[in-house]
């Protein structure tokens, strides 16, 4: 690749990365410590959806990641798809005390199949591990889950394992590189292909 179509590429990549899961299991809260805010014992239900955006450098690749925290209320659940479309990285969250949540996984799952037509990778957290006092599911029955359609596991708790939650962030946006460089590269053959060039005569 010569230089000129060097200096025109971002020295970042891009991507869009979603959490879903019913309500209660602690999507808000993965969000809020992985940008470095406070655990909140009593955290509000979402409504609808929010973002926010951390830069990760990951072998020596930056990347902006735009996290996008979803309502997991069946109240809220139609306008929730709505968010879907674009995601690059998909995280399917349960609670560890809640087999309900677990259940759910199935649903997201299919929900979300049926939704994105893009290329994308996903995996599934586990949250609440240090209420593992109260665990309805086996750590053995998640990962048999996990493993029977092809995806990763990462059990952790908000409250006291924010780097777990980190390390399997970066380990999806890893993943992800193809699906972001080839989003990068056709985003800017668009801004080619549309941009106006003055008159040299």
């Amino acid at each position: 690749m010569n230089e000129s179509k060097n200096k025109d590429k971002k020295d970042f990549l891009e991507g869009k990365l979603i959490l879903l899961g019913d309500s209660g299991v602690g999507k808000t809260n993965l969000i809020n410590v992985t940008m470095g805010k406070k655990f909140l014992e009593n955290d509000n239900v979402t409504i609808t959806a929010s973002f926010s955006e951390k830069t990760f450098e990951i072998d020596s690749n930056k990347y902006k990641i735009y996290f996008w925290d979803t309502a997991g209320s069946e109240r809220y659940r139609g306008v929730t798809k709505l968010y879907y479309k674009g995601s690059d990285i998909v995280i399917f969250v349960y609670d560890i005390t809640s087999i309900k949540s677990f259940n759910s996984l199935k649903e997201w799952i299919k929900e979300t199949k049926e939704i994105i037509e893009n290329d994308y990778v996903c995996g599934i957290v586990g949250n609440k591990k240090d209420l593992y006092k109260e665990q309805q599911i086996s750590d053995k029955e998640s990962k048999e889950f996990a493993q029977s359609i092809g995806m990763k596991l990462k059990i952790v708790s908000a409250k006291e394992d924010r780097e777990g939650f980190i390390e399997f962030v970066q380990d999806l946006i890893k993943e992800a590189k193809p699906i972001l460089e080839n989003k990068r590269d056709s985003i800017l053959l668009k801004e080619s292909k549309t941009k106006k060039h003055k008159c040299k005569c």
